[in-house]
């Protein structure tokens, strides 16, 4: 600022307090702004684009197709979950279990689970979840998951088999089979003489699990035929360890061939090098599909459509 006196030039300067004024009216206006940007960022929080969105989606998209890629069998099929066996993983001879599922309700978690264990969120905010996996070929035995106990089912021969309402895989009912004397195995039975065909593959599969802790901890799934060309062929799974503290899933394919007529085939679940007592539940006899597959998976996550997304994948073991 500058004024006249009597033709001299007088120059005046800011005051302290004049300084003072101006910093805290910057100061506020600085934080209005600061304010407003904030709010405005989170009117705009690039977690909630479809983008990111698609990101998310792509990610659980991908650890659900590399496990699917493996698929052994599959013990269950939904429209919002999908159950199926992949090769041992944590080098126990087992294979592992794994369960991918929805609610159905947008907005819930997608989910996996492995083995039975914890369940871990793979893609929050879930709006759409869908495949084209087909259901399996049906199940060939009667009274498979043993809800009406020994009904349809009977024990090996050297064996004794009955209900059991306390050690179960999965409903209210298991078999405990043991055997009779010294020399037999323990293991249960079903009649398939009319339900499989000869040079067709059939998938076999039985939760199994043993009473005591001692050895031997052998098992296997097996199919027994005899016929009038070649008499008694046994065609069975490999062999599987199981123990007594939970279940394990024995599984397998087998092809059995025969010349002559049929007289008789039998499902056998069955112990190996004299193995005293198993329980057995939720038992599998399914013909096959020979062809490679691929299925297709859908999924939203947020509730714009824009983030949706698809991809397939073969399945090279065809267990379907």
């Amino acid at each position: 600022m500058r004024s006249t006196t009597r033709g001299r030039m007088i120059y005046h300067g800011y005051t302290l307090v004049e300084l003072m004024v101006a910093m805290v009216g910057a100061s506020a206006l600085m934080v209005g702004l600061s304010s407003s940007i904030f709010i405005a960022f989170q009117a705009t929080d690039i977690s909630n684009t479809p983008a990111s969105a698609m990101i998310e989606g792509n990610a659980a998209l991908s650890d659900m197709l590399s496990d699917l890629e493996f698929a052994q069998s599959f013990t269950e099929i939904t429209a919002t979950a999908i159950t199926f066996t992949v090769p041992d993983r944590n080098d126990d001879t087992v294979a592992e279990t794994i369960r991918y599922a929805w609610s159905g309700t947008p907005g819930d978690p997608l989910t996996r689970q492995v083995n039975g264990g914890p369940v871990a969120t793979l893609a929050d905010n879930v709006h759409l979840f869908q495949h084209n996996i087909p259901t399996p070929q049906p199940n060939l035995l009667s009274n498979p998951d043993m809800e009406l106990g020994t009904v349809n089912w009977e024990a090996i021969p050297g064996a004794i088999a009955y209900a059991d309402w306390v050690t179960i895989h999965g409903g209210a009912q298991s078999l405990y089979t043991y055997r009779s004397n010294a020399n037999s195995e323990s293991g249960v039975r079903q009649d398939v003489t009319s339900q499989i065909a000869n040079g067709l593959t059939y998938e076999l599969s039985a939760w199994m699990m043993k009473w005591a802790a001692s050895s031997p901890f052998d098992v296997r799934i097996q199919l027994r035929v005899t016929s009038t060309g070649d008499g008694e062929k046994i065609f069975s799974t490999g062999i599987s360890l199981i123990n007594n503290v939970d279940f394990r899933l024995t599984q397998g394919t087998v092809t059995p061939t025969w010349s002559g007529t049929l007289v008789s085939a039998y499902w056998e679940a069955t112990g190996i090098s004299k193995i005293q007592e198993i329980y057995v539940d939720d038992a599998v006899l399914r013909a096959k599909q020979l062809r490679k597959q691929i299925v297709n998976i859908s999924l939203q996550v947020g509730g714009d459509p824009r983030s949706q997304i698809q991809s397939g994948v073969r399945l090279p073991n065809a267990p379907l």
